[in-house]
């Protein structure tokens, strides 16, 4: 058996690797962050028609808000298509829908966000999609800042930074400094590679020639969003982060949820790495 002092000496090494190695991420973050001051990419004002899918589950209590947010938006109104589809909610979801003119309800059977997704982007007229998580509001601008990236033809893709709706509890109150750490990181990292390193699928936008491309969102990880991204690396679009596109979730305020929520989240990231692993290999194709 190891003696105590050995076991000691043990932790001790792997606390200072341990240390180190998050110190140098850290320092790497900074620096990135700082560099990213330099840079200030644009692009010029596009304004295209474009199609907003919302999959939706009993979201009685969100979809009013998310709807409304749209409609008060500073994007041309007649150049939207609001699509709803409804993955055979229990509630009063259509009910809450009903109130709303010019909004397409698709309803399905309840065969999740995947299938709820790909049947809004297969029924869309227009040649880009944004998808938004029920219980996102957007902000006045946002639908602007995700399109104008598009301008670029190697864009597949983009993504704004979503803040948090519910903070009210300690648990919101930390993940509000963890979605704005992330924003940063996100932002960043956009700006001086000129490509995206993560994505949020609940406030994004696609260009739907390239999702028919890599043949539309899969089923076979937890985080269809990431996958999405992944491909569409794979398939030669670039990901970018809209830092002026803001929208607002309600985050899980339990314990229980919360770890069930950042489960699937890791757990899916991975599967994603691991499913699009030739995309990190150096023999992958720039």
């Amino acid at each position: 058996m190891l003696s105590f002092s050995l076991m000691k000496d043990i932790i001790m090494m792997l606390s200072s690797v341990l240390f180190g190695v998050l110190f140098s991420f850290l320092v790497f973050i900074f620096l990135i962050f700082v560099i990213s001051r330099f840079f200030k990419r644009e692009y010029p004002n596009f304004d295209p028609k474009a199609s907003i899918v919302i999959p939706a589950y009993n979201e009685e209590k969100n979809i009013g808000k998310c709807i409304s947010s749209i409609f008060s938006s500073s994007y041309p109104k007649n150049k939207l298509e609001i699509i709803v589809v409804d993955d055979g909610s229990t509630d009063s979801t259509l009910k809450a829908i009903k109130k709303y003119k010019n909004v397409r309800v698709l309803k399905q059977n309840h065969l999740g966000k995947v299938e709820a997704l790909n049947l809004g982007i297969l029924k869309s007229s227009h040649e880009f999609i944004l998808t938004l998580d029920a219980d996102t509001v957007l902000g006045k601008k946002c639908i602007s800042e995700l399109l104008k990236p598009f301008s670029d033809k190697s864009i597949g893709a983009t993504t704004g930074n979503n803040n948090i709706r519910n903070n009210k509890s300690l648990i919101s109150a930390f993940q509000n400094i963890e979605y704005h750490f992330s924003n940063l990181i996100r932002n960043s990292f956009s700006k001086v590679f000129n490509n995206g390193i993560w994505f949020s699928g609940s406030l994004a936008c696609y260009r739907k020639a390239a999702i028919k491309k890599i043949e539309y969102f899969k089923k076979d990880t937890l985080a269809e969003d990431q996958d999405i991204a992944l491909e569409l690396k794979r398939a030669g679009y670039r990901t970018i982060n809209a830092s002026a596109a803001f929208g607002y979730t309600i985050v899980p305020s339990r314990i229980k949820d919360l770890y069930k929520q950042r489960s699937r989240w890791w757990i899916g990231t991975l599967q994603s790495i691991v499913k699009n692993k030739e995309l990190f290999s150096r023999k992958a194709s720039p």
